[in-house]
């Protein structure tokens, strides 16, 4: 009987056992469905969102298809000249600003908005709590891209018009571009 006592014992242990491992391998399912696909220029790119992250994504640089026709002339045109130092500088500089701004990533979670540039050198992260309101606006082509002040506050801008509008609680405003302004809408709507 003590047998049979101690067997009835192991057997909810071995089903605990057995559920923490479904648990497990469910949580993991769970974390790997939140892989988050993104479509820009035809090119699929999957991010793994972060555990807190409500809504995340990169958007790549559409000033791209401009920037490397009009670098490849300045560059001819400087080596038909003879100023091959001057050229090396040229180079030097556009691949410093390539870099720093190749893609704009934005990610929303409960407490905080991250905004990162390139590799992240440049990034800003924003407070949810500071927002007082949150409106889809679109930007003058005049404003450009990258970092700028504009008559509205600051914007990050990497290409397009469409951006969506940060009002804070003290009435400065600050804008975000973005090619998907319904969506960063409505993660931002979500408290």
């Amino acid at each position: 009987m003590s047998v049979q006592s101690e067997e009835e014992d192991l057997s909810p242990g071995v089903d605990e056992v057995e559920l923490e491992e479904s648990d497990q391998k469910s949580h993991m399912d769970q974390h790997t469905n939140e892989t988050l696909s993104d479509e820009n220029n035809g090119t699929k790119q999957e991010q793994l969102l972060s555990e807190d992250a409500t809504y995340r994504h990169y958007q790549s640089p559409g000033w791209f298809m401009l920037f490397i026709p009009v670098f490849s002339v300045i560059v001819l045109f400087l080596v038909t000249t003879g100023s091959f130092s001057v050229v090396w500088i040229v180079i030097l500089i556009g691949l410093i600003v390539g870099t720093l701004f190749w893609g704009l990533t934005v990610e929303v979670n409960k407490d905080i908005i991250r905004l990162s540039f390139g590799f992240g050198i440049i990034h800003r992260s924003i407070p949810r709590e500071r927002i007082a309101t949150v409106t889809q606006v679109r930007n003058r082509w005049w404003y450009s891209l990258g970092v700028r002040l504009t008559p509205h506050g600051w914007m990050w801008n990497i290409s397009g018009l469409d951006a969506v509008e940060l009002t804070y609680h003290n009435g400065k405003k600050f804008r975000i571009g973005t090619d998907e302004p319904e969506a960063l809408l409505e993660a931002l709507k979500v408290v």
